[in-house]
C-alpha cells in the first residue's frame, strides 16, 4: 500500500505493474538462456560436430531466436523455458569432454548452475 501511494498507482495500476516486471524477468531469462544454447550449437556446427547437435540444428537458424523468443503467445513461456532447459541439458551430455574448453560450454554451464 505504501508503495502505491508513493508511487501514485491504484490497487489494478499496482497489480499491471507486478505483472509487467515479471514477465520481463521471465523472458530475460528465457532470452539468456536461449543465447547460451545457441551459441554452444553454433560452436558445434563450426567446428564440424553437426552429430552432437540431435535435432537441435534451428538454434543456429538466423530466425530461430525471433520465433522462440518474441513471436509466441506469452502463456507458452513456461513451455519455451522447460524446452530450452532440455535442449540445455542434452546439449551438455553430448559435450562433455569434447567442448569442455569451449568458452560457449562453459557459459552454458555457468547459467545453468546460477
Amino acid at each position: 500500500m505504501v508503495l502505491e501511494k508513493l508511487m501514485g498507482l491504484t490497487d489494478e495500476e499496482f497489480m499491471d505493474s507486478l505483472m509487467v516486471a515479471s514477465n520481463i524477468r521471465k523472458l530475460g531469462r528465457m532470452e539468456l538462456l536461449y543465447t547460451c544454447v545457441a551459441d554452444l550449437v553454433s560452436f558445434l556446427h563450426r567446428t564440424g560436430m553437426d552429430d552432437l547437435l540431435g535435432g537441435m540444428e534451428h538454434y543456429y537458424d538466423p530466425n530461430d531466436h525471433n520465433r522462440v523468443i518474441y513471436h509466441s503467445k506469452s502463456e507458452d513461456a513456461s513451455d519455451r523455458i522447460k524446452q530450452i532447459l532440455a535442449d540445455a541439458d542434452k546439449l551438455l551430455v553430448e559435450c562433455e569432454g569434447a567442448c569442455d574448453e569451449s568458452s560457449a560450454y562453459q557459459l552454458l554451464v555457468r547459467v545453468l548452475k546460477e
